[in-house]
């Protein structure tokens, strides 16, 4: 019956108020028959809708994996950006999906360090969002976990800040550098700490990290608004610290 209307029908890239074709509604809906049907009558793969999402953006953006290698196979542009600069890749890395991004990065023109408009890579969004699985695929592929975004923080920094331990670990193991500082002078340490995730901060501290005296410029004794100060959000390790404070300073743990 859709190979019938389909076959029966005007402009095959003809756009609703979404801007969406009825290429780009099958790949989001992950209709494979459809986008098949669509394909071979000569449905356009490069579209945008009115965010710039491609069928293959969309496709990989609600993880239908089998639309995604359809819409490869056929030649869609795996670096096609959406409004903000995400190329599928991307996209699939900040969510999540496994599957999709092992047909993305299967495709011969994929790029594997292409970075949005915040300079983010698509490892970086798996690191910031805590997808281990897919941190472990991008750099076994190559991609370059020294890769800075446009606050100057590279994955392990995103990874720390976000508490993701097992990111941290799997990142380490791959050799990246936890020391790197962001445009604001912290490093992985720093930045756990910052976000209270003692449990980052105590593995960082058995490979040879040693606490710092400040985060982004502020003492750590210092309080916040909330009464708690930098060093005492992360308690792990708390009572060695507090050894190395000098006495002056001990007196904002009162």
């Amino acid at each position: 019956m859709v190979k019938l209307l389909i076959e029966n029908a005007g402009d095959l890239n003809i756009t609703n108020n979404r801007g969406d074709t009825p290429l780009n509604s099958a790949s989001r809906s992950g209709y494979v028959e459809v986008v098949k049907v669509l394909l071979e009558k000569g449905g356009d793969l490069s579209v945008p809708d009115n965010n710039g999402f491609t069928p293959l953006n969309n496709a990989s953006y609600n993880g239908h994996v089998e639309v995604v290698y359809l819409l490869v196979k056929n030649g869609a542009d795996p670096m096609i950006t959406e409004n903000n600069g995400w190329a599928p890749l991307s996209i699939a890395s900040s969510r999540g999906y496994i599957a999709v991004v092992k047909a993305l990065i299967s495709a011969e023109k994929c790029k594997i360090n292409g970075c949005d408009d915040n300079g983010l890579t698509a490892l970086a969004w798996a690191a910031k969002r805590g997808y281990v699985e897919i941190v472990d695929m991008l750099v076994k592929r190559g991609a370059n976990t020294s890769i800075s975004d446009l606050q100057g923080a590279t994955c392990i920094n995103l990874a720390a800040k976000e508490g993701h331990l097992d990111v941290v670990k799997k990142l380490l193991d791959h050799g990246c550098e936890w020391n790197m500082p962001n445009d604001s002078g912290s490093d992985a340490l720093q930045l756990a700490i910052l976000g209270g995730h003692s449990h980052v901060e105590a593995h960082l501290l058995t490979i040879g990290a040693e606490t710092p005296n400040d985060v982004y410029g502020l003492p750590l004794y210092l309080e916040n608004e909330y009464g708690d100060n930098l060093l005492a959000m992360s308690d792990e390790s708390k009572l060695q610290r507090i050894w190395r404070t000098s006495p002056h300073d001990c007196c904002a743990w009162n």
